[in-house]
């Protein structure tokens, strides 16, 4: 399946976003709160699952710190945001046309190959990937692998 290139992000930190009961507004409150720490979200994806609301974002792992601390001062966002230890690395790759089949072989070249994800998103023009950052050059290799590029096209890794 041919795509047109492959981009890879350098470390960021994983939150993953799960309210506690009662706890409706806690993507509010965060994305207030990342907003007047001036933390820019590199990544952000959510889905509702019955009740639950469920979002996974990606930050620097400068903002970690200053994160952290702002999460200590609301005892609702501490309880339902969950800085990841490790980190994670975003992988795009670029479909000449929007097809599930693309989507469906990178899953599973990603699957087969024993490289986790964490979450994704699709937009008109790229499908991301959230990989543990030890992975990324791997899973990188598997998409370019498995994928056609253009000749001469190498993975690009990208800096926030």
């Amino acid at each position: 399946m041919p795509i047109n290139g492959v981009k890879m992000s350098e470390p960021l930190v994983l939150m993953r976003v799960r309210p506690r009961q009662g706890a409706w507004d806690v993507m509010p409150a965060l994305c207030r709160m990342l907003t007047d720490l001036a933390v820019n979200i590199a990544f952000m994806t959510s889905t509702g699952l019955e009740n639950q609301h469920l979002a996974v974002c990606c930050i620097d792992p400068s903002d970690r710190p200053r994160v952290a601390a702002g999460l200590s001062q609301d005892a609702d966002l501490c309880a339902s945001v969950h800085i990841e230890p490790g980190a994670v690395g975003l992988l795009s790759i670029y479909p000449h046309q929007a097809s599930l089949a693309v989507l469906g072989a990178a899953i599973q070249a990603l699957n087969e190959n024993g490289t986790g994800v964490h979450a994704m998103a699709s937009s008109i023009s790229a499908l991301t990937f959230v990989i543990d950052c030890v992975h990324l050059d791997r899973a990188a290799a598997i998409l370019t692998d498995t994928m056609k590029l253009p000749p001469d096209t190498t993975p690009l890794q990208t800096k926030f």
